[in-house]
């Protein structure tokens, strides 16, 4: 008696060492959000501290990736093993991830690795050879109401030892938790986002309604007044600096836009068409000027769209390839109806 008492006094023990270290993983997990980490790291530290607690080998983070499909965005600890795994898509039909992000329920399994490679044999690309030493497994959901974040997964590589009901009700909790800080740091990256949208709108509709307004106003006095003047050779020079001051305009245009068009869902083909012109600034030396003129993301058809930024980056790759130029510009005009 005095030995089942022993025991059972051991196992609560344990229990309650295991709740305490569950807990005090929850608290990094709030620590971390206040002090402003940013998502990427928040879910990096809920995988790690799980993997830790739980005494598994791996763990890792899976989100929604299109109908049907997640992707581990973030596997721990850093090393091959998870190079090899992050970024590994799996279907949310027929695997143990998958179930737990279409039933919302915990689902753990054991000698899971041959299976896995066995069902997803068909799969796009090769499975990571390591699966075959997946052992056992914890999918959990991440859920903040009815939505479903993503699934945290705790697995154990080359260990027998299998995971607890314990283990699975401790990891559960600790999901709940860590699914409201990564909707609470989402949110903080949502408003700062908007913060950012806020003053680039503001910035953008000054340029447009005060900067521009008074080159514009300038350059039509200019105009005038190089009519008035006698001097053909000075007359020429006024009008080319009323010119001048038509292209800064437009290089103002260019620069409202590429500030507007962050807040767009889909972006537009003027920020398509400048992004492309500055990830090609490290291979010129030099950033491409890029100008346009007329209705692109009106008139343009996306067919045309994607053909017009392969072509344009095809272009300003030959020219670094090639043309041994100190600077690049490119204009881009369409007209009303996207006919050229």
């Amino acid at each position: 008696a005095a030995t089942g008492m022993a025991v059972e006094k051991a196992l609560l023990v344990d229990q309650m060492r295991r709740r305490e270290r569950w807990l005090e993983a929850s608290y990094d997990v709030t620590g971390a959000l206040l002090a402003s980490q940013d998502l990427h790291a928040t879910l990096r530290l809920i995988a790690e501290r799980a993997r830790v607690v739980a005494g598994g080998t791996a763990g890792a983070i899976a989100r929604p990736a299109g109908p049907g499909q997640l992707v581990f965005d973030v596997v721990e600890p850093p090393g091959d093993d998870a190079d090899r795994l992050t970024g590994l898509t799996v279907p949310t039909e027929g695997t143990a991830t998958g179930v737990a992000f279409a039933t919302r329920r915990p689902v753990v399994v054991r000698d899971y690795g041959e299976r896995v490679q066995e069902e997803q044999r068909d799969r796009a690309g090769p499975m990571p050879a390591m699966i075959k030493d997946l052992d056992s497994a914890i999918s959990v959901p991440l859920l903040v109401g009815e939505d479903t974040l993503g699934v945290l997964v705790i697995a154990k590589f080359r260990d027998k030892s299998p995971f607890t009901d314990a283990d699975v009700q401790l990891a559960e909790t600790f999901a709940g938790h860590a699914a409201l800080a990564v909707e609470f740091s989402r949110a903080q990256e949502a408003r700062q986002q908007l913060a950012v949208f806020e003053d680039r709108d503001r910035i953008a509709h000054d340029l447009h309604d005060l900067v521009i307004q008074r080159l514009f106003a300038t350059g039509l006095g200019l105009e005038g007044v190089s009519r008035m003047i006698a001097d053909p050779e000075v007359a020429a020079r006024v009008s080319g600096f009323a010119q001048d001051l038509d292209g800064t305009i437009r290089e103002i245009r260019n620069s409202i836009f590429s500030l507007q068009s962050p807040a767009q869902p889909n972006g537009s083909l003027r920020a398509e068409l400048l992004r492309v012109a500055v990830d090609a600034r490290d291979t010129l030396g030099f950033e491409p000027r890029v100008g346009f003129d007329g209705p692109l993301d009106a008139a343009v058809p996306d067919a045309v769209r994607s053909d017009l930024i392969a072509s344009l980056r095809e272009a300003l790759t030959n020219v670094a390839r090639h043309a041994g130029a100190t600077s690049s510009s490119v204009d881009v005009t369409v007209d009303g109806l996207g006919r050229r």
